[in-house]
């Protein structure tokens, strides 16, 4: 059997004649277009366009899956991770009356843990020693007959600018309020939230959340 003939019998070329058989391939999709231009009858020709005698690329490829490869060495250890110094989660659920310009007590120690953090459940006050700490609050205001209910966070008695909250409407509705600052102390320091409303305002679902970062 003729190189072309063996060619052509595993391309799957129907050409009739062995000169033509790169441009049957061509006219039938079986091989490369760039071999069905060559008239050259020998193997060599045929070789260096991918296919041989006996394999054509684009029919015949096999693909053969071989062993998996070694495990590849452990890679190096990540950056280890931020972990909060102290945490105090207080919350005060039932509704409360609170005058205008007093603090709203915490009822609950629902979570304290560490040292920097201290608080008498029921109290208004949370103490913080130096550091610095992540502060969130939020609680649900019945707006008095105003019209206007305010809450805020207040350091040492004096209102934390970045952490106040006020909302208008209709009397007797339920409006959320809720702040979060970022505090830094040096000293002691106490935070409590006051209703800085101009009456009388019934507050409930109260929580605040602090975390020591520094």
């Amino acid at each position: 059997m003729s190189c072309f003939s063996n060619f052509r019998n595993n391309c799957g070329c129907g050409c009739n004649h062995q000169s033509n058989c790169f441009n049957s391939c061509n006219h039938q999709n079986s091989c490369y277009n760039f071999c069905s231009r060559s008239n050259s009858r020998s193997c060599g020709a045929s070789q260096s366009c991918g296919c041989s005698p006996f394999f054509c690329p684009r029919y015949n490829a096999l693909v053969i899956r071989g062993p998996r490869g070694a495990t590849g060495p452990q890679g190096p250890q990540g950056l280890p991770g931020t972990v909060a110094l102290s945490l105090g989660y207080f919350t005060s659920p039932a509704s409360q009356a609170v005058a205008a310009n007093a603090d709203v007590p915490l009822q609950n120690n629902s979570v304290l843990t560490g040292t920097g953090i201290t608080h008498t459940a029921g109290q208004s006050a949370v103490t913080l020693s130096a550091g610095t700490y992540l502060i969130s609050w939020q609680a649900d205001a019945t707006i008095p007959a105003s019209g206007t209910a305010s809450l805020g966070l207040f350091v040492n008695g004096v209102a934390d600018q970045n952490s106040q909250s006020s909302t208008t409407g209709t009397a007797s509705t339920v409006a959320r309020l809720s702040g979060t600052t970022m505090l830094a102390v040096t000293t002691p320091t106490t935070v409590s939230l006051q209703n800085t409303s101009t009456s009388t305002t019934t507050y409930q679902n109260v929580s605040m959340s602090i975390i020591k970062v520094a």
